[in-house]
């Protein structure tokens, strides 16, 4: 199923699931000031992104400026994240690790239509067990 522009993520939804997945794995929740020194923004682009996720359904924002992904947020998240995973990988057998910045690769991530994104996904899946010996 291709992206609409209905659910469409940007580059900067995309990096915030990503983040809040990484830092919510505990289940205590994300702290604001934890989201923002972890992305190296501002507590206020933190609290305008949040509010933008939550309309989208995508965490809950609860007292104490602590965030959660919601059920569709963590679906969300963890798709993403596979799609990073592999443009991440195809970029890395031709670049350096240390020159491919995380903004980058959401942003690529955010241009690519979901159908591409899950064939690419596919693809190196497949590459990765066909080069297994065992």
């Amino acid at each position: 199923m291709a992206n609409t522009n209905a659910n469409k993520l940007s580059a900067s939804h995309i990096r915030y699931l990503l983040v809040l997945k990484k830092l919510a794995a505990s289940d205590l929740g994300v702290r604001s000031v934890e989201l923002a020194s972890e992305l190296g923004v501002s507590k206020p682009s933190v609290c305008n992104m949040l509010c933008v996720l939550a309309e989208m359904k995508l965490v809950d924002k609860q007292p104490r400026s602590i965030v959660y992904l919601t059920q569709a947020g963590n679906q969300m998240a963890e798709k993403y994240s596979e799609y990073y995973d592999a443009v991440f990988a195809i970029l890395t057998k031709y670049i350096s690790q240390n020159c491919i910045a995380p903004e980058a690769v959401c942003s690529l991530i955010a241009e690519m239509t979901e159908d591409s994104l899950e064939e690419l996904c596919f693809s190196i899946t497949n590459k990765a067990n066909e080069t297994k010996i065992f």
